[in-house]
């Protein structure tokens, strides 16, 4: 929850509608919650849900469902752009960063925090680098010599040693009939290590700065939309004649 106050405004009658939206029993007055309708009851039993910890793990795993979401939206979009239309559009960085951000949003129940938060930097970051994968890879599968451009820099011998072993392993697990799994888990962990380390390479590397400078909005634009908001409350409100 975000250190906003809750403020309760007396309204004068006007029209509204007759039965609370939660319980629909019949109301002389009610209070808005987000544009929801309750009853001076359920008006306090919504906000004690907000503020309750009572299903963390619900919500955490909303969250992160609706995050990766987000992020996968977000690298599918940049890679459709740069494959399609041959534009490398690093502003597209931020739509994912904000599509990772209301998705943690949305998933905790707008309660947001720092965990939250620190959540929605990190897929944000996962995401960047995963949009530049299917290109490290396609390259690898040509020639070394693509890999680098596509780094925007010149590779070392030990980073594309280091990742023809990832790869080699890979096809070793694959041809042991016993290791399926392994070699599953095994490419998992060596997309997600790249997709970790091409940003940075692409900043450092080919010393792009305002490359970095996008990134770094990207992540800032994840840390502000995944923050907590307070609801918006106002009431009572007479219930007037019917429109």
């Amino acid at each position: 929850m975000t250190d906003e106050t809750l403020s309760f405004h007396d309204e004068p009658a006007a029209a509204g509608p007759a039965t609370c939206s939660r319980c629909h029993l019949p109301i002389s007055q009610y209070w808005s919650i987000d544009g929801g309708v309750y009853c001076e009851r359920c008006m306090h039993e919504v906000l004690a849900q907000r503020t309750s910890s009572e299903g963390a793990g619900t919500r955490v795993v909303k969250a992160l469902t609706f995050g990766l979401g987000g992020m996968l939206a977000g690298a599918i979009v940049w890679y459709a752009v740069a494959k399609y239309a041959d534009l490398q559009i690093g502003l597209i960085a931020i739509l994912l960063g904000w599509l990772v951000g209301k998705g943690i949003q949305h998933g905790s129940g707008k309660r947001g925090g720092l965990g939250y938060q620190l959540l929605a930097v990190t897929i944000t970051y996962l995401g960047i680098g995963l949009a530049s994968v299917p290109f490290v890879l396609e390259g690898a599968a040509e020639k070394p010599a693509v890999v680098a451009d596509s780094l925007a820099g010149p590779a070392t011998d030990a980073e594309f040693a280091t990742l023809d072993s990832a790869i080699g392993a890979g096809q070793e697990l694959e041809h042991d009939a016993n290791g399926p799994a392994a070699a599953i888990a095994l490419g998992l962990l060596a997309l997600v290590a790249l997709a970790f380390t091409l940003p940075v390479l692409v900043v450092f590397k080919g010393g792009s700065l305002i490359t970095g400078i996008i990134y770094a909005i990207a992540l800032y634009e994840a840390w502000k939309h995944s923050r907590g908001v307070a609801p918006a409350v106002s009431g009572p409100h007479q219930v007037g004649a019917a429109s």
